[in-house]
């Protein structure tokens, strides 16, 4: 079972994530005031973007000089060596405080090593050890800064310089290892059995190699760039330096892009193949990297203008890719931790009341109350909701990275949130009641069996709940979706009460135009109410009959046992006979000779129902025994003896078949013959012929009178018997 982290479970929410930024972009693309503003910034600034980038080309060639020079006024002695050996102090601070970092991480390693389960049995243990060991590894980085600082600080820390190499030094590397610690426990390519991630060992350590590396380069020319702003290098030589940083992060990003594409790829496609993925999830799983080196293009060009404007933020576009992923992980995984403890909270709660309910003393006797059901459940809602969550997070984040200013600010900001609020409440209620009631009716439908084809009637009915839930869900989800679509309308400003108004003025005409409709709906639903029929059982409507096969607001559907299907308002029906409610009657004819031992024939029948009561196959169905009823009718060549016997509904025809094969043999074991339809002719005859003599051969004539008699009195010996059936 593939574990429910990072996509494969988050595709659950990917399309609804998608709708959510696809509204975002439309939001910032429609908004006008934000079009008209970047519109006057492009032809105010532009000419002014141009002047500012050939200015810093053109004095480019002292960039070198500017940069020794502001190193040499730095240092106290007016040497370059001096950073130099402050460097080398540093260094050798933190490889120190490296050691006593290891020390430590030793020791709590193994006073915590019985945290480490290699055969983890749930989500929420793989979870617990990956936060737990994070936090560990957070300790251990912070003593090592502390004791990094407090050697450095020490030894060389008096001027403002040296501080300033300390704490860039020590800043960086602390940075780098604290990175380091979140991808190696959000990807765990040394844990196999806690990863989350559905990739394999080597990809695991792969990517998460190449994630340290990028985020080290980065890291690595942001903090020499702060460094030399720091130790005074002028403004120009400083954008000179942030542009060319900027540009080799971008390059170094768009190449750890497409070396990783193939994990990228496998992360979007959850490892399936491409042919059972949607289109548009398939086109962005083969094309990651493009977009991602599209990305980190635009991100270049937003980081070098907001530099030759002198804005801020120039570096946080392009990073965010690599560190947003991240926290968002973490944020998710904490959010499912706190989801797998509420569930396990309310299992032990019900194992509580269920060892009260039957005085059980020792609790470790668990309920199974997970049945296999094979759809969802609402660990499966929350977990989508939170994946929801962690979508708006990353909007919002991307947003404020941007600097987009497509919220507003103040009360704007507040009605926004406000609809995001009513959306994911409203989508989150809708799919909680969708789950709950589908389970439910999964449930109560457990027994319900199709009937076979020709059979009237099905062996099990659906129970009333099974029945009655999925109208129930229908108008319990209309009635959430059309509460959140008013209530968001009213958020957005649109005045709902001539809505309502229209919505009477449509009432009414529906109610005086759509009588028959009204009726239909009523009567089903009084139909329903008095159990009058379910899904699955044989009913006659006094039209036609069948099995229930689907019911609706209005009409229901039913199955002929011929195949014919038939679909009957509601409003139509003004009696129902129902065949599958608790037990079913059958009675069989037998006809018999004249000389048939009824009391023979009524002891067999008898021994018969005693031992088909203990076949393997169908003694279970019996709700009677069979037994005779004795002599039902006397005909004009056979003598009717009724057998009957009792079952649940839809299960007579089957014990049917069994019932009459038996007594045929039981019958034939016994001597017991079955009388066939005969008719017996006598010929009268002529006048003056001898009794005593041999008759005469029949002439041709006499043979067709005499058979044309014979048919007319088989024709009516074969019209149905009146009479009572009882």
């Amino acid at each position: 079972m593939s574990p429910r982290f990072t996509l494969d479970r988050m595709q659950r929410a990917s399309s609804v994530g998608l709708a959510f930024v696809a509204a975002l972009i439309g939001v910032f693309t429609t908004h006008a005031a934000f079009a008209q503003d970047v519109m006057q910034m492009t032809h105010r600034t532009l000419p002014a973007i141009r002047q500012r980038l050939a200015d810093i080309i053109s004095g480019s060639n002292n960039f070198w000089a500017e940069a020794v020079s502001t190193l040499e006024k730095a240092s106290p002695d007016g040497t370059l060596s001096w950073h130099l050996e402050v460097l080398g102090w540093t260094i050798g601070a933190m490889v120190i405080a490296n050691f006593i970092r290891m020390g430590t991480s030793q020791w709590l390693r193994q006073h915590f090593y019985y945290l480490f389960d290699p055969n983890p049995k749930t989500r929420g243990d793989k979870i617990s050890y990956l936060l737990t060991r994070t936090f560990m590894m957070l300790i251990h980085i912070v003593i090592f800064a502390i004791v990094a600082s407090l050697i450095s600080f020490g030894i060389n820390g008096s001027s403002p310089p040296a501080r300033a190499t300390l704490m860039t030094v020590i800043g960086a590397f602390t940075l780098i290892l604290v990175f380091r610690a979140l991808s190696l426990n959000l990807i765990a390519p040394d844990a196999p059995s806690h990863r989350l991630l559905p990739i394999d060992d080597s990809r695991a350590w792969s990517l998460h190699r190449a994630l340290v590396i990028a985020f080290s380069f980065a890291t690595v020319v942001f903090f020499t760039c702060m460094w030399m702003f720091q130790l005074g290098l002028p403004h120009d030589p400083h954008t000179l330096l942030l542009v060319t940083g900027a540009a080799l992060i971008t390059i170094f990003f768009v190449f750890t892009a497409i070396q990783q594409r193939g994990t990228f790829a496998l992360l979007i496609s959850n490892g399936k193949a491409a042919e059972a993925l949607p289109v548009w999830r398939r086109l962005i799983a083969m094309n990651i990297h493009v977009v991602l080196a599209i990305y980190f293009t635009v991100a270049f060009v937003a980081a070098t203008t907001r530099l030759l404007l002198d804005l801020p933020i120039p570096f946080s576009p392009i990073t965010s890719p690599l560190t947003l992923p991240i926290f968002a992980g973490y944020s998710y995984m904490i959010l499912l931790l706190a989801i797998d403890l509420a569930e396990k909270n309310y299992r032990q709660r019900k194992i509580q009341r269920a060892a009260l309910d039957f005085e059980i003393v020792d609790l470790g006797d668990k309920v199974d109350d997970d049945a296999p059901y094979p759809g969802r459940n609402l660990r499966d809602v929350a977990d989508d909701a939170a994946a929801l969550l962690i979508f708006a997070g990353i909007a919002l984040a991307l947003s404020n990275i941007w600097d987009l200013g497509v919220f507003g600010s103040g009360e704007q900001i507040f009605e926004f949130l406000d609809i995001l609020i009513v959306a994911f409440v409203g989508y989150t209620v809708y799919d909680a009641i969708r789950v709950v009631i589908d389970r439910r009716i999964w449930e109560e439908g457990d027994d319900f069996q199709e009937p076979e084809p020709g059979e009237e009637g099905s062996a099990k009915s659906a129970t009333r709940l099974a029945t009655l839930l999925p109208l129930a869900r229908n108008f319990m989800l209309i009635t959430v979706f059309a509460m959140t679509g008013m209530i968001l309308a009213s958020q957005a400003g649109v005045d709902i009460a001539p809505l309502f108004a229209g919505a009477g003025v449509i009432g009414l005409a529906v109610g005086f135009g759509a009588q028959a409709l009204i009726a239909d709906i009523f009567s089903g639903a009084f139909f329903l109410i008095d159990d009058a029929f379910r899904k699955g059982d044989y009913v006659d409507t006094g039209a036609v009959k069948g099995t229930v096969e689907r019911i609706s607001i209005r009409s229901m559907q039913l199955r002929h046992h011929m195949g014919a299907l038939h679909t009957i308002p509601f409003g139509q029906i003004t009696q129902i006979t129902n065949y599958s409610r608790d037990w079913a009657m059958m009675k069989l004819k037998l006809r018999l000779t004249y000389d048939t031992d009824v009391e023979l024939v009524r002891k067999l029948i008898k021994k018969l129902g005693q031992q088909l009561q203990q076949d393997p196959e169908i003694g279970d169905k019996f709700l009677q025994p069979v037994k005779s009823q004795g002599v039902y009718a006397m005909e004009d060549s056979a003598m009717i003896i009724r057998v009957k016997f009792m079952t649940r509904p839809g299960e007579q025809f089957t014990v049917r078949k069994k019932v009459y094969s038996e007594i045929r043999s039981l019958f034939e074991q016994n001597g017991i013959e079955f009388a066939h339809k005969q008719v017996t002719v006598r010929v009268a005859r002529e006048e003056g012929e001898n009794k005593d003599e041999e008759p005469k051969a029949l002439t041709d004539q006499t043979k067709e009178a005499i058979a044309g008699a014979a048919s007319s009195a088989i024709e009516e010996a074969a019209k149905p018997a009146g009479g009572d059936d009882r």
